[in-house]
């Protein structure tokens, strides 16, 4: 991170220095240990920007073994950080060694058999140098210290060679590489945000108001007819008060008095009624908001989290949060208020247009056409502005999808020197919201001018009716007053309800969009039947049954016809190529895919007749990338809270963690995001005790010693072995030595198991796949 001046450097007297300047204008190449894929095509992420050149494109893509695996990118195992050995060796020497001769490299890796072909060697430990020289020098030290200190991991040794495939598969992926070329933006892209046209259609409304709650919906409808109801009627009563009051110039008597006692009596208990019904109607409407917001994302995060894989293939993050923020703060803040306007103003308009025509009853001929000169113009109006509303809705997303991209990948970013063109990218994408924004606030001003010359002529139509009603009929003076007084508010009142009914529907586009993955994300079944006992599974036998899978129906089969039994207590090992199908084993047996056929059983329960939360709850894993919540040590041990800190403290120390934890604060201190204060070997101990906590017959480690140092493989398989004597295991390994001690191993190629059976016996045959990978090591 120093020299990719993330960090500043501390003078000896504590004192910070300026940034390191290392590299040129053109920026420092960097690969880190964590991918930072972005949202795009392959070649877009290989080019980052630069222009197309088809020669050094496609030695590029040689040199990073890619070639073979253009065509079947979008497969299960596409995302996946670790590589195979062949691939890591031809990555070493056609691009590190060969392919980047002339430039400055340098190499973080735990993989010792490298740093042989490395002019300079730096041993690191606790934040110092502990070692620099030639690697004749420096590494038969270092290599003995971990020798002598977990002879464990000396199986792979400081000489091994990285293994390779098949030679069949070797020979394949030369035929295929011409072909793969014109395959390599296809597959598993992320797919066009969808967009509703159109009207918003009646069942979201219908949606909305079942999630208020019919009652409720009743009640707020009750309380605005009380609310409008009693304001007329105060009004109507004033009104009746001053065409009923005595003339001024008779005299006064006791009658006189007691009938004002009378009127204000009856007046303020009105008004009092009316301020009732308002606060209730108020607070009866802010609950109805609140209620339908928080159910809307309780089923909108319910979805999202039974989502099979395929809707995160297709679906970049930045639509997801523009989901959970945007819209749905629209649905609990926005909406509920806009709503409350348009009900409002909705009986408002019709209590004002019976005092209107009661008072003036020849008012009735002009509202008629003046009403369908405002249906026309709101008709046009929402047409536009439904639209505005979606685009902009579509374009947030972009906005989204590009700051968190951004941020994720910064230090990628600076390192080549790509600041300027993403912050770039970032405006564009603003500036495509902000048309859309802009937009809308145009087309709003547009229907505001000609609401406003309507209402010029409401107004004149009013008076000159009252002049020709008092000339020709004998009307009450009082009723006149109050049926004018309503006609001058009507113009602003057809403005408003204009207004607040277009706004309205326009925030009920996010109820729309919160249905979209409602409705449409594929959900695994909730419904079934069968209820697992709550030790199960009590063995951890597993049956694959001529299982098939392909995450799309326009994708290959990533498992063909796959039929293998597991017994109670296995420990197995799974190897193979990138994409050969392996990580798409426990994506089956955690249920976390679409569709397969076959069958899956566990103690001989079909894992499709449990729902998803029965199945997840009872499996424990070890994933490759260890992932950690913003929260304290104790929550991402024990996010249920199930066990006593006692127990906490015990698997840490079985895990070689509880100094870490104690120097840190113990089990409430807080973690970084993602838990950055931790190492990468230390986050995956952390994931690995909170396995041993669910106490599980079946566990499965999906390569979760790719990305850490001899010393942690070793003390995690150490681990492993010990805590999980009587349990299955299903370990995905990339290096050898760690699946050479399971009781059998399972070779996968291109989806289908090409060999399953005793190391000893496998290795015993020289043609064996396994045999091929292993004498690869020892080259």
């Amino acid at each position: 991170m120093s020299i990719l001046n993330e960090m500043r450097i501390l003078e000896p007297n504590g004192s910070h220095d300026s940034k390191v300047r290392i590299g040129s204008s053109s920026g420092i190449g960097l690969v880190s240990q964590q991918p930072w894929i972005q949202q795009g095509t392959l070649r877009e992420n290989i080019l980052m920007g630069k222009s197309f050149d088809w020669s050094a494109y496609q030695a590029a893509v040689a040199a990073s073994a890619l070639a073979d695996d253009l065509k079947n990118l979008a497969d299960g195992d596409k995302t996946k950080v670790a590589v195979d050995a062949k691939v890591a060796r031809h990555i070493f020497y056609e691009c590190i060694l060969s392919g980047m001769k002339d430039k400055l490299r340098i190499l973080c890796t735990h993989h010792i058999s490298y740093l042989y072909e490395a002019d300079t060697v730096i041993v690191m430990e606790d934040g110092r140098i502990v070692a620099c020289g030639p690697p004749s020098d420096v590494l038969p030290v270092y290599t003995s210290s971990i020798h002598t200190s977990l002879p464990s991991a000396s199986s792979e040794g400081s000489t091994s060679k990285v293994p390779s495939e098949d030679p069949h598969t070797v020979e394949d992926s030369k035929g295929q590489q011409a072909e793969a070329t014109d395959n390599e933006e296809g597959g598993g892209a992320i797919v066009e945000e969808e967009k509703d046209s159109g009207t918003v259609k009646l069942h979201i409304y219908r949606l909305y108001l079942a999630a208020v709650g019919t009652a409720l919906s009743l009640i707020i409808l009750l309380s605005l007819f009380l609310m409008q109801g009693s304001k007329n009627v105060t009004d109507w009563w004033l009104s009746y008060w001053i065409s009923n009051a005595p003339d001024s110039s008779a005299d006064l008597s006791s009658n006189v008095s007691s009938n004002v006692t009378f009127y204000l009596e009856v007046y303020g208990g009105l008004a009092v009624g009316n301020t009732v019904f308002t606060l209730f109607r108020a607070f009866v409407f802010a609950y109805g908001g609140l209620c339908a917001a928080a159910r809307l994302h309780d089923k909108l995060l319910g979805v999202v989290t039974l989502a099979p894989v395929s809707f995160f293939d297709t679906t970049s993050t930045g639509r997801i949060i523009n989901r959970f923020s945007s819209d749905v703060y629209t649905v609990d803040d926005s909406l509920p208020f806009i709503a409350n306007i348009l009900l409002s103003q909705i009986f408002s308009i019709i209590g004002t247009l019976v005092i209107t025509i009661y008072g003036l009853p020849w008012f009735a001929a002009v509202v008629f056409p003046i009403t369908l000169v405002y249906y026309y113009i709101q008709g046009y109006y929402r047409h536009t502005s439904r639209e505005l509303k979606r685009i902009t809705s579509v374009t947030m997303s972009e906005v989204y999808s590009s700051l968190s991209e951004s941020v994720e990948g910064r230090v990628v970013i600076r390192a080549f020197n790509m600041n300027s063109q993403y912050e770039l990218e970032n405006l564009s994408r603003i500036e495509r919201n902000q048309r859309a924004n802009f937009s809308a606030t145009a087309a709003a001003q547009w229907l505001n001018i000609r609401l406003q010359g309507l209402g010029v002529v409401m107004v004149t139509a009013i008076a000159l009716i009252a002049v020709l009603e008092h000339r020709y009929y004998t009307v009450n003076a009082g009723l006149v007053g109050l049926a004018i007084s309503y006609a001058l508010s009507i113009t602003n009142l057809l403005s408003g309800v204009v207004s607040s009914f277009t706004e309205t529907e326009k925030q009920m586009v996010s109820v729309e969009r919160i249905n979209q993955y409602i409705e449409k994300i594929n959900l695994h079944s909730e419904t079934n039947s069968v209820t697992a006992e709550h030790d199960w599974p009590q063995a951890g036998r597993i049956e694959f049954k001529d299982v098939s899978l392909r995450y799309r129906s326009d994708l290959p089969l990533v498992l063909n016809s796959l039929t293998v039994a597991i017994q109670p207590a296995e420990k197995i090992g799974i190897v193979g190529r990138t994409g050969s199908g392996k990580s798409s084993l426990l994506n089956i047996i955690f249920n976390m895919v679409d569709e397969f056929t076959g069958r899956v059983l566990i103690d001989g329960v079909d894992i499709r007749q449990l729902t998803v939360k029965t199945l997840r709850s009872h499996l424990a894993i070890i994933p490759q990338t260890p992932f950690l919540f913003s929260g304290t040590i104790r929550d991402n041990l024990d996010p249920t809270v199930r066990h006593s800190d006692t127990e906490l403290w015990e698997v840490l120390s079985k895990c070689r963690l509880k100094s870490q934890v104690s120097a840190l604060g113990g089990l409430s201190a807080s973690l970084a995001e993602r838990g950055k204060l931790f190492s990468v070997g230390e986050s995956q101990l952390l994931c690995l005790a909170r396995a041993m906590l669910l106490r599980s017959k079946v566990l499965c480690i999906d390569e979760a010693t790719a990305n850490v140092d001899l010393q942690t493989d070793s003390l995690i398989q150490e681990t492993i072995r010990e805590e999980f004597q009587s349990c299955t295991v299903l370990t995905i390994a990339h290096r050898v030595s760690t699946v050479l001690q399971c009781d059998r191993i399972m070779v996968m190629s291109r989806g289908r198991l090409v060999e399953f059976g005793v190391p000893e016996k496998l290795l015993a045959n020289p043609e064996s796949q396994l045999s091929s990978i292993v004498n690869q090591h020892s080259e």
